[in-house]
């Protein structure tokens, strides 16, 4: 269920509305998401965090039935620079 508020577009993205956004419903939360993003997501995903499980496989869901939809996944990302062991690294 969501509050019935459209998010309006601006010139730098959508504008946030006033209250949040409630959904019940995993599948309605990614639909309203790709609705506000015009059907286009980059999805970065740290290694080793906690995910909203429910929520990426409702994006993917999403975008697997709609081919108009446009998903990229980055995964198995690290929040820190890599330390390499010699300069070959």
């Amino acid at each position: 269920m969501n509050t019935g508020r459209d998010l309006h577009r601006t010139k730098a993205g959508p504008h946030l509305p006033d209250a949040a956004l409630v959904h019940t419903d995993a599948d309605e939360m990614a639909r309203a998401i790709y609705k506000s993003v015009n059907g286009e997501i980059r999805l970065a995903l740290p290694l080793g965090l906690g995910k909203p499980v429910t929520l990426i496989n409702a994006l993917t869901r999403v975008a697997a039935a709609d081919s108009a939809l446009k998903l990229e996944i980055f995964t198995a990302l690290t929040l820190q620079r890599p330390s390499p062991a010699s300069d070959v690294e």
